[in-house]
């Protein structure tokens, strides 16, 4: 083979392992990014659960149950 031929298989031997790397990191990212999501699900169903009950608990606290129950129940989404 041609220094020509042996430096452009050389070339495309060193892109693909490129390639393959910046396929990996991106799937790392992805996996990342999944990761992510699911522990912000996860907050924001406690959060769901969390927030009415403590919302119960400072309204009981303060004397406004009837009016924070009426709130939870009148503003619902």
């Amino acid at each position: 083979m041609s220094k020509f031929q042996e430096r452009k298989r050389e070339l495309l031997l060193v892109s693909d392992l490129n390639r393959k790397v910046l396929q990996l990191e991106m799937g790392q990212w992805q996996l990342r990014a999944e990761r992510w999501q699911t522990r912000l699900g996860a907050a924001n169903v406690v959060w769901r659960v969390v927030n009415p009950l403590a919302r119960l608990f400072v309204a009981r606290k303060t004397g406004g149950l009837v009016r924070s129950l009426w709130q939870m129940i009148t503003h619902r989404k």
